[in-house]
């Protein structure tokens, strides 16, 4: 969605963005380089994300087994053990459950997408921004939107592989490719 809601309106950024006394080029080589940077950018920031979110995901591991190591550890070496230490134990270690945190994957950036096209939206009525503030916002909210469609995407595929393959997974990766061949 948020791919297709700033490519869409090519007319619209290259009216915004480029004025006639710009040099040399036509409004179709002024689009395509608009267009090159869109997805430089919205692709570079989702890349990047996916990248954190998987050197977070991999340490996230690492620190549940550490938590297991630790509760084993409690319950064989100890014979009295306080209640307060325990449920701090199992709350840490319950904070990286992946069930509840594929929720906030997922609705954490729709709220995103909202305000992001709510400021661009709001853009529209203010045809006197000069270019260049025009431009920085809508990267801007270009690349926070490509960050939150990769971080939206790993709690989607997180969720589907709740499931069975054939009812999250599959459907899912099948939907991407079908989309992806009909763009």
């Amino acid at each position: 969605l948020p791919w297709n809601a700033y490519i869409s309106p090519k007319d619209y950024f290259v009216s915004r963005l480029c004025s006639e006394n710009e040099g040399e080029g036509t409004s179709h080589s002024k689009g395509q380089e608009i267009e090159w940077w869109f997805s430089v950018v919205y692709n570079g920031a989702g890349v990047l994300s996916l990248i954190v979110v998987i050197l977070f995901q991999h340490h996230g591991k690492k620190y549940k087994k550490s938590m297991k190591s630790v509760k084993s550890f409690v319950f064989k070496n100890t014979t009295n053990l306080s209640v307060p230490m325990m449920s701090s134990i199992s709350s840490s270690y319950r904070s990286i459950n992946p069930k509840r945190t594929d929720y906030y994957m997922v609705m954490i950036p729709l709220v995103v997408y909202l305000i992001v096209f709510a400021m661009s939206t709001l853009l529209v009525f203010f045809p006197s921004i000069p270019p260049g503030i025009f431009t920085f916002i809508n990267l801007f909210g270009l690349f926070i939107c490509g960050v939150s469609t990769a971080i939206a995407s790993s709690g989607i595929v997180g969720t589907a592989g709740l499931f069975s393959a054939n009812v999250g997974v599959n459907p899912y990766f099948n939907g991407q490719a079908i989309g992806g061949l009909l763009v």
